[in-house]
């Protein structure tokens, strides 16, 4: 009985949301069993990845044709399918053992550190790892050349699905971009992992040494039908055939075995279809009204399980990463200490616009991290999130490690207030103590962080995050009431003025500082504890919208 069968799998996508759709996939059948060791080949945009997709279940074929050991069951038995996708998904900051470890107790936050920690040792030495296993990952574009190789930095990828125990791995191109010496020990690596358990591998180059430990190779060709499948031994004479068709038998008996296949090869590459690309990258909706509503109800079921300890976890995680890397906790001090300084050089003597100047600094600081913490990570998000990590306690522990560095960066400012308020030559007015200015200050970090946060879960590149951050910024500002004029009554003039919490806590400043003419802005002398609340509330909405937004956008 085989551990995997594909009968007659079809699968189309629509053209831009219109009526007409183009069959990416067509016809395509095929059997994986145990300690198998598959490679699936063929051209740009002959829809490799997608077939791996497909069996992995994150996309569904038009008809039932994927049967796991003979049943219909392949949406229920993701956790003994492991997928390593084609991009890298670790934390530089991570050392080998504790990105596996960390992976492990999401997946299954049941079992205690002795299981986990003889798991993850046992795989790393299947992996040939065991000697790094204190090694920090490190980043593949850094110049120093620390961390890990590229083929090194592969096999952990590979590490993180062998661990879970599956029966099928699928790779998608595991061997891209690496070194002959690093290609040739993944692979044998591969060949081993292959006795316990069958491995499928989607990959555009083959190497000689690849060709040798490979038990199928199943070809598809530019229309995204099975060109060929076989044994590897077979595949040089399916290419003879093909080259004598095109070329004749006099050229072809000039050229040797090895140079006929990669001759074919290269024409197939030359095929590829640029609209099926174009295609595959744009099409954003599939099926019925009905399987929208069904995947909307499977998303945004929380899942109580579990929550608190991923939350731990996950926070664990963050921490160390924080702490793992020096110039993070430098930045915390010196750069509000900086621009803390300067506002009180610059704005001296003036309490309106000072309190505005820490309050909106504050906000600054809490978004600007916040804005890149999710699509920096957004390929590990979509991993660990297909192997059950709950997204709310994702977010939730983002916040709060955001905020645990943002009490260092408020009570810093609070210092610089403080401090340059005692001296005779800067004439700061500050007439309260730390603590009535660390909440407000506070609460516009928070602030920030929530509105950071839901710029990342809605633009996936950084740079798009830092354009629309520098938007928000402008808005936030112009909404706060810190560069009006002082007969500006925000009361009768904009009623959007009345809903941002930087105003509430920038009014909250003003109300501690004891600052007359405060009828303008609004605020009384009462108003210091519901101006919080008001922004705690918001910051809460904020938070939902980002845990819809990511759920609809990262891991549909």
């Amino acid at each position: 009985m085989p551990l995997l069968k594909v009968e007659s799998l079809n699968y189309d996508v629509r053209l831009n949301n219109s009526n007409e759709s183009l069959r990416l996939l067509e016809g395509i059948s095929f059997e994986v069993n145990n300690s198998e060791m598959i490679a699936i080949i063929g051209p740009s945009g002959s829809g490799k990845s997608t077939l791996l997709k497909l069996l992995r279940g994150l996309l569904r074929p038009n008809s039932t044709s994927i049967y796991w050991k003979d049943e219909d069951c392949i949406q229920s038995i993701q956790n003994q399918i492991g997928y390593a996708p084609q991009f890298e998904t670790l934390h530089s900051e991570l050392s080998v053992l504790e990105t596996c470890s960390f992976s492990l107790q999401l997946q299954n936050p049941t079992l205690s550190t002795n299981e986990v920690e003889e798991k993850v040792n046992k795989t790393l030495q299947e992996m040939r790892l065991d000697t790094l296993a204190n090694t920090q990952v490190g980043d593949s574009l850094s110049l120093n050349n620390s961390g890990l190789s590229g083929g090194q930095r592969k096999r952990v990828s590979v590490s993180l699905e062998f661990i879970k125990n599956v029966e099928l791995l699928l790779l998608d191109e595991p061997l891209t971009s690496l070194a002959p010496s690093d290609s040739q020990l993944v692979v044998d690596v591969l060949q081993e992992i292959s006795e316990t358990c069958a491995v499928v591998i989607v990959s555009h180059e083959l190497s000689e040494h690849l060709l040798q430990k490979l038990d199928k190779i199943i070809l598809l060709n530019e229309v995204g039908q099975i060109d060929f499948q076989g044994k590897p031994a077979d595949l040089f004479e399916h290419f003879d055939q093909r080259y004598e068709e095109q070329n004749g038998p006099e050229l072809s008996i000039k050229l040797s075995q090895q140079e006929r296949y990669w001759n074919q090869l290269k024409w197939l590459n030359t095929q590829s279809n640029l609209q099926r690309k174009i295609i595959e990258f744009h099409h954003t909706s599939r099926g019925s009204l009905l399987e929208h509503l069904f995947e909307y109800m499977n998303n945004y079921t929380f899942k109580m399980l579990h929550v608190s300890d991923h939350f731990k976890i996950v926070s664990h995680r963050d921490l160390i990463r924080f702490f793992r890397n020096p110039t993070n906790i430098g930045d915390h001090v010196k750069i509000p200490l900086s621009l803390g300084i300067l506002g009180a050089l610059v704005l001296q003597g003036d309490a309106k616009l000072l309190m505005g100047f820490f309050a909106f600094v504050s906000f600054l600081l809490g978004a600007l991290p916040a804005s890149i913490a999710i699509n920096s990570e957004r390929n590990i998000l979509e991993r660990e999130v297909k192997f059950g990590l709950n997204v709310t306690s994702y977010l939730a522990s983002k916040v709060v490690t955001l905020n645990l560095s943002g009490v260092v960066r408020c009570l810093v400012l609070c210092v610089v207030l403080l401090t340059t308020s005692q001296v005779p030559l800067m004439n700061t007015p500050v007439n309260t103590s730390h603590v009535f200015l660390f909440v407000p200050l506070f609460a516009s970090h928070l602030f920030g962080s929530v509105v950071g946060l839901l710029i990342s879960s809605v633009f996936d590149q950084e740079k798009d995050s830092s354009y629309a951050l520098v938007f928000v910024l402008g808005i936030v500002l112009l909404l706060s009431g810190i560069l009006a004029p002082p007969s500006c009554d925000f009361n009768t003039s904009l009623y959007l003025f009345n809903i941002n919490p930087l105003r509430w806590n920038y009014g909250s400043l003003m109300v501690s500082n004891h600052t007359d003419n405060l009828a303008g802005l609004g605020f009384g002398y009462d108003g210091f504890i519901l101006n919080t609340m008001k922004s705690l509330c918001i910051c809460l909405i904020i938070f939902i919208a980002t845990d819809i937004t990511l759920k609809q956008r990262k891991l549909k």
